[in-house]
């Protein structure tokens, strides 16, 4: 198998779509901010739980966005729609993140 065939293959999104929803559902579970990232500081974080709780769901957003990836793999869409569907939902989550990180976190 090469890396080509392993680009286009829809089993690659689906398992980082695993990690995703896994870790997301873990820190869901856990309530614990210090499972979010290591670059924020806990200490400052306002409402632990709710910022947990809200960085886990934007995992499991991201986690839906590697399946609807894959979908679109496995349908034979054109690659084109799939990297900008790709860069779209990334770029969403990382608005989604910063303002989680405004929000809750005193970050400097």
């Amino acid at each position: 198998m090469s890396i080509q065939d392993l680009l286009y293959s829809p089993w690659t999104p689906l398992v980082f779509a695993l990690g995703c929803i896994c870790y997301g559902i873990y820190m869901i579970m856990k309530k614990d901010p210090s499972k979010a990232s290591k670059r924020v500081d806990t200490s400052s974080i306002k409402e632990p739980e709710r910022f947990a709780i809200l960085a886990g769901s934007l995992f499991v957003f991201m986690g839906i966005g590697c399946v609807v990836m894959a979908l679109l793999i496995k349908l034979n869409i054109d690659n084109m729609i799939i990297t900008v569907q790709s860069l779209v939902w990334f770029i969403v989550f990382a608005v989604l993140w910063k303002i989680i990180l405004n929000k809750y976190a005193n970050n400097k």
